[in-house]
C-alpha cells in the first residue's frame, strides 16, 4: 500500500517552505508521506506523543512541521535516513500501520517494529534452519508462551539456554526443562542423545515433549505466528524484547525474515509434560558398563505416561 503511494511522490520539499506532503487514508491515523530538501523520505502521524529511536536506516523523532494546506502541527516523524534502506524501510511502515490496527497505540506499533527489526539492523542471517531445527524451535516458543500464565517472560527467557547449546533447554533455579517435539504419527517418541540429558538427582526435570503434524490451515502454527504472539504479550520492554531476539539470533531466526520459514506450518496434537526426578529416575535409565561405548542415542516412548504440572 504504502509504496504505491511513494510512487507518486515526484515532488522535494524545499528548506524552510511548507511542505508538500501525500495524505496517506489510514482509519485512525492522520498519516502523510513526503521528500525533504535532502531528498530523505518522511511518513509522520499527526500525534504530540514524544518518542525517539534512532537505529541504522531508520529514525524516529517528535517533529513540529508546517504541512501545505494543514499548517502547523504535532507529529511522529520516521525518516528513512539511507536510500538503498528504502525497500525495508516501507515494510516497516506497513507493519507499523499493521500493529496500530490490531492496538489502536500508535507509539506502541512504533516501538514494537522497530524491535522486531532490531537485528536486521545490526546482523545478517548466516544459516537457514532445516525442518527438525523448526521443530525444535516451535516446540521452546511454545514453552515460553504457555508458561507465560505461571513465570514472567523475563524468568523464562534468562534460563532458556537452548540456544547456546545447553545440556538442557532451560535452566531455572529449581528445576530444568527439556523440549522435545515430534511430527512422528505415533505421537510422543522421542530420540534421546545420551543418558545424561535426563540423568538428574539434586533437581528435578521436565520433559516437555510436544506432537505436532503438518497443516495448511489457517490456524496453524508458525515460527513467525508464535515470535509475533510472544513479542505482543511482551508488550513494550524494549530490553526484554531485545534479549529474546537475541536467543533467537543464536539459532540464527531474525524476526523480520521468520516469515520465510512460513511453509513449515503445523498443528498441535497435544503436549506431554514427563516429571523425572530421583523418586523415578531408575524407570529411564539404561546401565552401560562398557566404558568403550559413549554417546549412545536412545529412543524414549512417553505415550501413556502421567501427564505433569511444571511447578
Amino acid at each position: 500500500m504504502i509504496a504505491n503511494y511513494i510512487s507518486k511522490l515526484n515532488y522535494t520539499s524545499l528548506k524552510d517552505d511548507k511542505i508538500e506532503a501525500l495524505e496517506i487514508p489510514i482509519d485512525g491515523l492522520k498519516a502523510y508521506i513526503y521528500y525533504d530538501y535532502s531528498k530523505q523520505l518522511h511518513f509522520i502521524i499527526k500525534s504530540k506523543e514524544a518518542i525517539s529511536e534512532n537505529r541504522k536506516g531508520i529514525k524516529v523523532k517528535h517533529s513540529i512541521l508546517n504541512l501545505i494546506d494543514l499548517g502547523k502541527d504535532s507529529f511522529i516523524d520516521i525518516i528513512c535516513t539511507h536510500d538503498d534502506f528504502k525497500k525495508e524501510f516501507i515494510q516497516i511502515v506497513e507493519q507499523i500501520v499493521h500493529y496500530f490496527k490490531q492496538n489502536n497505540d500508535v507509539v506502541k506499533a512504533i516501538k514494537f517494529t522497530i524491535n522486531k527489526w532490531y537485528f536486521f539492523f545490526e546482523k545478517d542471517r548466516n544459516v537457514d534452519l532445516n525442518e527438525s531445527d523448526i521443530k525444535g524451535l516451535i516446540g521452546e516458543l511454545l514453552l515460553i508462551k504457555n508458561l507465560s500464565s505461571k513465570i514472567s517472560y523475563k524468568e523464562t527467557i534468562k534460563a532458556w539456554h537452548g540456544p547456546e547449546s545447553g545440556l538442557r533447554d532451560f535452566n531455572f533455579t529449581t528445576f530444568d526443562i527439556e523440549v522435545k517435539t515430534s511430527s512422528k504419527e505415533i505421537g510422543h517418541v522421542h530420540t534421546i542423545n545420551g543418558q545424561i540429558q535426563l540423568k538428574t538427582e539434586d533437581i528435578i526435570l521436565y520433559v516437555y515433549s510436544v506432537s505436532l503434524k503438518k497443516s495448511d490451515s489457517e490456524n496453524s502454527i508458525t515460527i513467525k505466528k508464535l515470535i509475533d504472539s510472544i513479542c505482543l504479550e511482551i508488550g513494550d520492554d524494549a530490553f526484554l524484547l531485545n534479549d529474546f531476539f537475541e536467543k533467537l539470533e543464536k539459532v540464527n531466526v531474525l524476526v523480520p525474515q521468520a516469515e520465510n520459514y512460513n511453509h513449515f506450518a503445523y498443528e498441535l496434537n497435544n503436549i506431554l509434560t514427563i516429571k523425572i526426578n530421583k523418586e523415578n529416575l531408575d524407570r529411564f535409565l539404561i546401565e552401560n558398563e562398557n566404558t568403550r561405548i559413549s554417546n549412545l542415542k536412545y529412543d524414549y516412548d512417553f505415550n501413556g505416561l502421567k501427564n505433569s504440572e511444571i511447578i
